[in-house]
């Protein structure tokens, strides 16, 4: 990589960082996905030292407690909480004790909340504002990492394949152009941690193939995947499709001599995290212990809802969904502009997919990681999406922000599957544009001075009188709005940096 290349990926990485930060330092507490429930496992693990039990441990009374506006996908949750005369909320979380209603983050394995827990008792008796502040920006920290060492990968794994122009900024300028990035990152979530193995279960797995399989880097790589099925589910279909590549290249290189090695990665990962599992299984009688897949159980199973509500438009139009989720979802309001202003971006990655699958036998077996990392994760939400359909009949419910995940191995589909500067420099600069759009439509909501009309996830907004009330937003923010400005600006002058050494290089 040529210094240029190299100073501007440290440039569009710092801006990447400041800007979620500012994304931290703005988002209203709990207006992050689920954001309520993370927090709850958290606090309680910290405060009593148990682990949350699903359908028995309950959301923090301190939630219940907050006097702040809440968010929502109906109504206007700030707009009328400043209406009233509301202002920045006193006071700070108590001990754990249960609140109302049932923790349903409590299917998850306890990792990251284990992690999370020092943050917490470093930050205890601070107000609500510092606290959530403080554990907001640990796990961005966190996700940050995973991020910054996927794009180094990537640019590390295309240079082997010749590329040495601008392409190679592709994989870290990626929140610009999928900005529901940093709703899914710079928040209380599990997901920070699952990037940073996500990466690190793909940069074994390349060494793997440079190096060759060993018994040493089969035992890092199940470790590291043990490791994320202490985190999430979503490492169940990882480890099937990592495991399933490197049996396939065992087999091609030297018979049956390495599968031993090979079958070693899954062994580890289930000794390590297997029994979560097993025990999810025994306990709701399904795998996972999700809350969906427990009602779907109790309604009669998959099978059963399907023949009594499956629609395949709705199944299609939930299919839609994912992608459209992927690019933009907003936070869990659920703000966002017409639908066919986030259809452009969803081309992006249709069109650099379906390339990088028609160039397929040209790969590299590195080149074809991505391929068996991100695809079994795929077919898992496809099948939960189903389960969706099977239990309420509608196509809802299936997040595509969880493939941010894989950040790292997407991006190389992203430049793989470049279809060419006529076609995609006006992709990626709509997606430029609909990323500042859309940033600035959350901070107007988040103001006052945004109305959503009809209702939930299908919602229009509307101008409520004002463009941007900046006393609105210091009340609901989490610290001063000062310092979401000054890193914005520390941000935008990393960019503006970045942009002029590009047209100087461009007439040099």
């Amino acid at each position: 990589m040529t210094h240029r290349l190299r100073a501007a990926t440290m440039l569009l990485l710092t801006a990447v960082f400041l800007l979620g930060v500012a994304h931290v330092a703005i988002l209203p507490p709990f207006e992050g996905y689920d954001e309520t429930a993370h927090w709850s496992y958290i606090q309680q693990l910290a405060d009593t030292g148990h682990v949350p039990v699903y359908g028995v441990d309950r959301i923090s009374a301190d939630v219940d407690a907050y006097a702040g506006p809440m968010q929502s996908a109906q109504g206007q949750p700030y707009r009328d909480y400043l209406a009233g005369g509301g202002g920045p909320v006193a006071g700070a979380p108590t001990h754990f004790s249960p609140g109302q209603h049932f923790n349903w983050q409590a299917q998850h394995p306890p990792l990251y909340y284990v992690m999370m827990a020092l943050p917490y008792r470093l930050l205890a008796g601070e107000p609500w504002r510092t606290l959530l502040f403080g554990l907001r920006l640990a796990s961005w920290c966190i996700a940050f990492a995973g991020f910054a060492w996927g794009g180094v990968l990537a640019q590390r794994l295309l240079r082997r394949r010749g590329i040495e122009d601008a392409r190679l900024l592709l994989p870290v300028v990626w929140p610009f152009l999928f900005p529901e990035f940093y709703p899914e990152f710079a928040r209380l979530t599990n997901d920070a941690l699952c990037l940073v193995l996500a990466t690190a279960a793909w940069w074994l797995v390349l060494g793997i193939f440079e190096r060759g399989i060993s018994w040493y880097r089969a035992l890092a790589l199940g470790g590291v995947l043990g490791a994320g099925l202490l985190t999430k589910a979503f490492f169940l279909p990882v480890t099937a499709g990592l495991t399933t590549l490197l049996l396939t290249a065992a087999l091609a290189e030297r018979g049956l001599r390495r599968l031993p090695v090979a079958l070693a990665v899954p062994a580890v990962a289930f000794l390590i995290g297997g029994a979560w599992y097993v025990a999810k299984l025994r306990s709701t009688g399904t795998l996972t212990g999700s809350a969906d897949m427990i009602e779907l159980d109790a309604k009669g199973g998959l099978l059963a809802g399907l023949r009594q509500h499956f629609s395949l438009v709705q199944y299609v139009r939930g299919t839609g969904g994912i992608l459209l989720g992927f690019c933009w979802g907003g936070t869990w309001s659920f703000v966002h502009p017409s639908r066919w202003l986030s259809a452009p971006v969803s081309l992006l990655p249709m069109i650099t997919t379906a390339m990088y699958l028609y160039r397929i036998r040209r790969l590299t077996r590195a080149e074809l990681t991505p391929l068996f990392i991100v695809a079994p994760v795929v077919a898992g939400l496809l099948f939960h999406l189903l389960a969706m359909v099977a239990e309420t009949g509608i196509g809802n419910g299936t997040p595509g922000w969880y493939l941010h995940i894989f950040v790292g191995p997407l991006s190389i589909i992203l430049v793989l599957g470049w279809a060419g500067r006529a076609v995609m420099l006006p992709m990626l600069v709509y997606a430029v544009a609909f990323f500042i759009g859309v940033a600035c439509l959350q901070a107007t909501f988040f103001s006052g001075c945004l109305s959503r009309v009809g209702d939930g996830k299908v919602s229009l907004l509307q101008a409520g009188g004002c463009l941007m009330d900046l006393s609105g937003l210091q009340s609901v923010a989490l610290p001063q709005i000062a310092l979401a400005a000054c890193l914005l600006a520390a941000a935008f002058a990393s960019l503006a940096i970045v942009a002029m050494s590009r047209r100087q290089a461009g007439s040099a």
